[in-house]
C-alpha cells in the first residue's frame, strides 16, 4: 500500500507544464491580465471546494475520492490541448482545483486510516514524508526536460501530465480497501443524511474556538505559498 501511495503522490503531482504554463499561455495569445485572472479564479475555487470535497470523501470513502480526483486531473490536463484558449485554460484550472480538493485531504486520511487499521500508526509520518520527497525529486529530474520535449511536440507538457495522472489513477484503483467502516463504526444504513452531517459539522465548528481559525490558516498558508512559488516565479523566468 505504501508503494502504491508513493506512486500515486508522485504521478498525481508531477505537473510537467508547471515551469512553462505562463509562457505557454502567452504563446496561445492570452494577456497577463487573463493569465493571472485565471489564477485568481483558481485559488478562490480551490479554497471554496476544500470543505464540500471533504464531505464527499466522508460519504464515498477516501480511496474512491482519490480515484475521482485522479480521473478529474487527467481530463483537466487534456483541456488545453483540445482548446488552447482563455475558456480552455479557465476550465483547465477549475478542473484542477476540483481534482486537488478531492485528493488533498483524502489521500492523507486514507494513508493514516489504513496504517491504523493494521496497527502501524508509527509508520504514518515516514510514509507521508517519503511520498512527498519522491514527488519533489521527480520534479527536479523531469522539469528540466520540458523545454526539449516541447521542441518535439508543443503540447508535450500537458500530454505527459495527463499520462502521469492516468498512472496515478491506476495506483489509486489498485489501493486496497479499508475494511473498517468510517463514521465511528456505523454501517452505511445507519449513517445520517448529508444535510444532517452538515448540521453536525457546523455545530462542532461553532462550539470550537480553534477549529475554524486553524482551517482558515491551513488553506491560507497553502494558497500563499503556491502564489509565491508559482505565480510570482513565472514572470521572473523571462
Amino acid at each position: 500500500m505504501i508503494r502504491l501511495n508513493n506512486g500515486f503522490q508522485l504521478l498525481f503531482n508531477l505537473l510537467w507544464w508547471m515551469p512553462v504554463f505562463y509562457q505557454y499561455q502567452k504563446q496561445a495569445g492570452l494577456s497577463d491580465s487573463q493569465i493571472f485572472g485565471i489564477q485568481s479564479v483558481y485559488y478562490v475555487a480551490f479554497c471554496l471546494l476544500e470543505i464540500p470535497t471533504g464531505f464527499i470523501a466522508d460519504r464515498i470513502g477516501q480511496r474512491r475520492c482519490m480515484q475521482l480526483g485522479a480521473a478529474a486531473m487527467t481530463a483537466a490536463n487534456l483541456l488545453p490541448v483540445a482548446s488552447p484558449s482563455f475558456a480552455g485554460f479557465l476550465a483547465h484550472f477549475l478542473a484542477i482545483a476540483a481534482a486537488r480538493s478531492l485528493v488533498s485531504g483524502a489521500s492523507s486520511a486514507y494513508l493514516y486510516e489504513y496504517l491504523h487499521e493494521h496497527g502501524a500508526d508509527e509508520h504514518y509520518v515516514q510514509a507521508e514524508g517519503t511520498a512527498r520527497a519522491l514527488g519533489l525529486w521527480a520534479k527536479i529530474a523531469c522539469w528540466p526536460l520540458v523545454g526539449v520535449l516541447m521542441h518535439v511536440r508543443h503540447e508535450a507538457p500537458y500530454v505527459l501530465t495527463a499520462l502521469s495522472t492516468l498512472g496515478s489513477l491506476a495506483c489509486a484503483a489498485a489501493l486496497p480497501a479499508i475494511a473498517a467502516p468510517l463514521g465511528g463504526g456505523q454501517p452505511p444504513a445507519e449513517r445520517v443524511g448529508l444535510l444532517d452531517s452538515a448540521r453536525q459539522a457546523a455545530k462542532v465548528l461553532g462550539t470550537s474556538r480553534s477549529l475554524g481559525p486553524l482551517m482558515v490558516q491551513g488553506v491560507a498558508v497553502f494558497t500563499l505559498a503556491r502564489i509565491c512559488q508559482v505565480n510570482l516565479f513565472q514572470p521572473l523566468l523571462l
